[in-house]
């Protein structure tokens, strides 16, 4: 059966539609669906927690009498003339208690306040008959790290040994005379994101012969990875990685995260740690596969998704707003597709014309499906024709558009990353008009998604001559859940596709005119 503009216009609009439904539903794991933490949500208590229960080589470390008490050393990880890590090393146990990245602000806790991954001390020495042991430490209390500067732990035969390195997320941790096991503690990253969904928030991941995430609700119990070359705790935007310091695979343990992030444990007493966030480019340079840890999609929409940040993360570097580089996006793929733009307009004019002869047709043969069909197929190969040529640029967009939407639901690059006006963050739904409470799911209204809406409207009144009656109220139900669903997607997306249909319209504009100057007077 033939399509009409307008039926092939719908039946776009539906498959986005559908593109959008599917990959709001399953594809983003942080979705507020459920299990959400409220912003005033008391954090958790720092307790430690053994990893992975042993027996106590370590039995015999003293514990330091009371007129030798704890103390913490606090470390300043320098990039330049900033501090980029805040971290603060306790020597009870030789555990992390505190490792703020000042460069990221939580969004969960008070106003002003950086994300800080050691909600729990991590790392600590656990255990034994005689206790959590306190090491002695010589370090002065503050160290500034802006070269590669070593903090040494001793107790009893026991020691370990920080070597930190200027500009780094990661460190060397060495052990003597311990277990031979070094952890990060269940439930010690942090709740950074509002309206969090806790059951899908926190993840394990490790590498064996491929990169696996499991969900930490879903580790229920203490758990092997093999011969692993990395583990990792993780939440939405932020993680600690666990590396054999030699890079060798070594045993990898993982453990239940009892409704926070999961532990994780290398058998070995040198790793390398990854503390910070989970960025595609910082993890790259990291290597040993870590990068994969950003949830790209499956894998045809992983490798244009990395495409697409590798654009915009390193050829428009130069631009500091990460909305002006959405734009230039958005112009750049345009360019790319205007000849696919020119045929597809083409084929929707000549289809237009061809309706008074398809109607006929229709008319002809209406008791008689299969000759309508030929008559069809006749008419089109006559005219050069094709009745879905005008679907293929909004097809094609569709792997672009879910790429985008995982780039911007998972790069923490983009994570608080502001536009002008009222859109201070491009990774959460851009809101004008705030609700005081949810109304439909929606916290309020935004624009950009209103301006999609309208955009589609007058697209779809520009690429028709003439609509039937039946199909008037398609032309305004479609739009108007479009903007429903797009007030609930990211405002980089809604910046991107909005920009892209706007310069398409521009396009066809001067098209049909180019068109109607070829045409014979």
């Amino acid at each position: 059966m033939a399509m009409s503009d307008q039926s092939r216009m719908i039946l776009a609009a539906v498959l986005m539609m559908a593109v959008l439904v599917v990959s709001w539903m399953l594809a983003t794991p942080a979705r507020n669906t459920g299990g959400v933490a409220p912003a005033e949500a008391t954090r958790q208590e720092a307790v430690p927690a053994p990893v992975v229960p042993r027996e106590d080589p370590v039995a015999e470390i003293p514990v330091l009498p009371d007129d030798v008490p704890p103390r913490d050393i606090t470390v300043l990880i320098m990039n330049g003339d900033s501090v980029m890590v805040e971290a603060v090393i306790s020597t009870l146990g030789g555990a992390v208690t505190r490792w703020s990245l000042t460069g990221y602000p939580d969004f969960f806790g008070d106003p002003g306040r950086t994300v800080n991954l050691a909600e729990k001390p991590w790392l600590s020495v656990e255990g034994g008959n005689a206790g959590v042991p306190v090491f002695l430490c010589e370090s002065p209390d503050t160290v500034v790290v802006d070269g590669e500067t070593e903090i040494l732990f001793t107790a009893g035969p026991a020691e370990r040994v920080y070597t930190f390195r200027e500009g780094s997320y990661s460190f060397d941790l060495r052990e003597e005379g311990l277990y031979g096991m070094i952890g990060v503690q269940p439930g010690v990253l942090p709740v950074t994101e509002a309206g969090a969904a806790l059951r899908h928030y926190f993840s394990a991941h490790w590498y064996t012969n491929k990169p696996i995430k499991k969900k930490s609700s879903d580790v229920e119990t203490l758990n092997g990875t093999g011969n692993s070359r990395w583990v990792a705790a993780a939440s939405r935007y932020f993680t600690i990685i666990l590396l054999p310091g030699d890079r060798e695979r070594v045993n990898g343990f993982v453990a239940p995260g009892e409704g926070g992030s999961p532990g994780v444990s290398l058998e070995t007493s040198h790793v390398t740690v990854y503390a910070g966030p989970v960025s595609y480019t910082v993890l790259s340079e990291l290597g040993s596969g870590t990068e994969k840890m950003v949830d790209f999609g499956f894998p045809l929409i992983r490798q244009l998704a990395q495409l697409i940040f590798l654009y915009l993360d390193r050829i428009l570097a130069f631009m500091d707003n990460w909305g002006l580089r959405i734009i230039v996006l958005a112009v750049t793929l345009k360019l790319l597709l205007m000849p696919l733009t020119k045929k597809s307009f083409v084929a929707m004019q000549k289809m237009q014309k061809l309706s008074p002869a398809i109607k006929e047709i229709q008319q002809k043969y209406a008791t008689d499906p299969q000759k309508q069909q030929q008559a069809m197929q006749k008419l089109y190969k006559e005219a050069g024709a094709n009745p879905l040529g005008g679907c293929l640029p909004m097809l094609l967009q569709m792997p672009v558009f879910f790429a985008m939407y995982r780039v911007l639901g998972n790069a923490v690059e983009f994570r608080g990353a502001p536009f002008i006006l009222w859109i201070t963050d491009l990774s959460r739904p851009e809101i004008l008009v705030p609700f005081q409470s949810p109304i439909l799911g929606l916290h309020g209204i935004g624009l950009l998604a209103l301006v999609t809406g309208a955009l589609m409207i007058v697209q779809q009144k520009m690429s028709s001559a003439s609509v039937q009656q039946q199909q008037k109220g398609m032309m305004y139900v479609m739009p108007l859940f479009m903007s429903y669903i797009f007030m609930k997607l990211a405002a980089g997306l809604n910046l991107y596709w909005m920009v892209y249909n706007l310069l398409t319209m521009g396009h066809q504009q001067i098209i049909k005119k180019q068109l109607e100057a070829e045409e014979p007077r």
